[in-house]
């Protein structure tokens, strides 16, 4: 597990972060993903201690979701665009 960046969180929503994470990320020289991010094919979820669970939806605020500081959100690659229903 790599730390990529911090952010405060207020009004923000997950699709803004997505397009944000995405940025800061290609931007870098040592991406640890190595190769290049793109928001339509990832998704973030919530990081326990042991496992990621619940998958946060790109039109909903990250309020929504009980962020407090340090809390940890995983990003999974996706091999193609979700389906939002």
């Amino acid at each position: 597990m790599t730390d990529l960046i911090e952010l405060p969180i207020n009004t923000t929503t997950t699709r803004e972060v997505k397009e944000y994470v995405v940025k800061k990320v290609n931007e870098n020289p040592l991406n640890p993903f190595y190769q290049k991010l793109d928001a339509n094919l990832m998704r973030f979820r919530e990081k326990t201690v042991d496992k990621i669970t619940k998958v946060y939806i790109d039109n909903e605020f990250l309020e929504r979701y009980s962020m407090f500081e340090g809390k940890e959100i995983a990003i999974q690659i996706l091999k193609e665009p979700e389906l939002v229903l």
